[in-house]
C-alpha cells in the first residue's frame, strides 16, 4: 500500500524581487516568521486535525513527494542526507545558522532558479528552521509518512516541492518570504485518497527556509 504526492498547477500573479535580490546577505534583523496562522493563499489555512491524523495513520502508506520531471520518485528513497545532521543540531544554545540540507529549486513559478538551505533556526511557534518545524509541525509530517518518521517526510517533500515544475512562489513583501506551493494528491492501494498541498516558506534574503508544513487536506 502506498502514498503518492504528486502536483497540480496553482495560479497566482505575484511581484517577484530580481534574481539579484536572492541570496543577499543576511540582515540583523530575522524575517518575520509568523506564517502558520491564517488563510491568505500564500500562508494556507488550518492544519491538519487531530481526526485527519488519524486517519491518516491508519492507513499503510508511505509519502514519495511531488511529481518531479513529470514522474514519481521512487516509493522508497535512499537514506536522506537530513538524517545525518539531525543528532548535533542544537536546541539550546549553538548556532542557529548551522546548515543541515541544501535543497535545488528549479521550475518552480513566479522565482528565479536556485538553492533553499535548511538550518537549525530556533525552536517553538515563533521560530524558524528545522527546530521551528519540529516543534510545530513534526506530527504533521509524521501522519503523511509514518514508515519513514517526520523528518525525512519533510525532508523529501520539501526537497521535491523545490524541484516540481507544478510548484509556484507568492511573494509578500510585507517580510520579504515567498510561499512555495506544490498541491498534491495521497494514494493508498494505488487509490487517490486525499488532497493537500505542501507549504514551504523562504526567506527572499537568503533563501534559508523558514517553515514547511502540509495544508488543506481533503479526502476524497
Amino acid at each position: 500500500m502506498s502514498l503518492v504526492l504528486s502536483t497540480a498547477v496553482l495560479v497566482g500573479s505575484v511581484a517577484v524581487p530580481s534574481a539579484a535580490d536572492i541570496g543577499r546577505p543576511v540582515s540583523a534583523a530575522a524575517p518575520n516568521t509568523q506564517l502558520d496562522a491564517g488563510a491568505s493563499p500564500a500562508q494556507g489555512g488550518e492544519g491538519l486535525s487531530p481526526a485527519d491524523i488519524a486517519r491518516l495513520n491508519s492507513l499503510d502508506h508511505s509519502s514519495v513527494g511531488p511529481l518531479v520531471s513529470g514522474g514519481p520518485p521512487s516509493l522508497r528513497p535512499g537514506p536522506s542526507p537530513l538524517a545525518a545532521s539531525i543528532f548535533w543540531c542544537p536546541s539550546k544554545g549553538g548556532d542557529p545558522y548551522e546548515t543541515m540540507a541544501t535543497y535545488t529549486r528549479t521550475n518552480v513559478r513566479n522565482i528565479p532558479n536556485g538553492k533553499n538551505t535548511l538550518r537549525c533556526g530556533r525552536p517553538t511557534k515563533d521560530g524558524w528552521g528545522f527546530l521551528h518545524i519540529r516543534d510545530s509541525h513534526a506530527a504533521e509530517w509524521e501522519a503523511l509518512d509514518s514508515f519513514l518518521g517526520w523528518d525525512v517526510s519533510m525532508d523529501k517533500n520539501i526537497r521535491s516541492t523545490l524541484q516540481s515544475k507544478n510548484a509556484v512562489a507568492h511573494y509578500k513583501s510585507g517580510n520579504d518570504t515567498y510561499s512555495i506551493q506544490a498541491p498534491g494528491y495521497i494514494y493508498s492501494n494505488r487509490k487517490i485518497v486525499a488532497t493537500y498541498t505542501v507549504f514551504v516558506i523562504v526567506a527572499g534574503s537568503d533563501g534559508r527556509i523558514i517553515t514547511a508544513y502540509p495544508r488543506g487536506l481533503r479526502w476524497v
